[in-house]
């Protein structure tokens, strides 16, 4: 064998040798060394039935482990999100309690706010309770150059927002 694998091992397999994977992510379940009666070493994978030459085998190297980005990393990726903060593999992680979070940016405008909780205005990671709050939070020169941007960008959104802000700085 040129690699040496044991049982569990993660690898993809090759229908053709010294081409592309076809197949990723398999598991060894058991290895037969030669001398045998197939003339060259061979594994038994998950997914696959019979054996298979270990020469057409490489290993399975995850994102995690700095393996490229592709169909089946991703896949791996994926499904360690979901399973592997529990069980045999959980041992691989840093914690054993491990936490993701995936998330996407939304723009949300046009709320009622007599029927909205939680509203407000987010900058810089500092949360205003309300329009008026932030403004009066504002440095001088900060409120210049929003003045500045009003007067430029003022248009029937930026009337509305004024209205219901009651922003009037003197």
């Amino acid at each position: 064998m040129g690699v040496e694998y044991k049982i569990d091992d993660q690898v993809n397999y090759h229908s053709m040798k010294g081409q592309p994977a076809t197949s990723f992510n398999h598991k060894i379940t058991a290895i037969e060394l030669m001398p045998n009666n197939f003339g060259e070493d061979v594994v038994w994978l998950t997914g696959k039935s019979g054996c298979v030459s270990s020469s057409h085998l490489s290993p399975f190297i995850s994102l995690a482990a700095g393996g490229e980005l592709n169909e089946a990393t991703f896949e791996d990726f994926v499904s360690r999100l979901r399973y592997d903060t529990v069980g045999e593999r959980c041992k691989e992680h840093v914690t054993a309690d491990a936490m993701f979070i995936v998330e996407k940016k939304t723009h949300v405008s046009g709320i009622d706010l007599d029927y909205a909780e939680d509203v407000g205005v987010y900058v810089d990671d500092c949360f205003y309770e309300s329009v008026q709050s932030f403004i009066e939070e504002l440095e001088s020169e900060s409120l210049e150059t929003l003045e500045r941007w009003l007067a430029k960008n003022h248009d029937e959104s930026v009337s509305d927002f004024l209205n219901e802000s009651s922003f009037h700085h003197q």
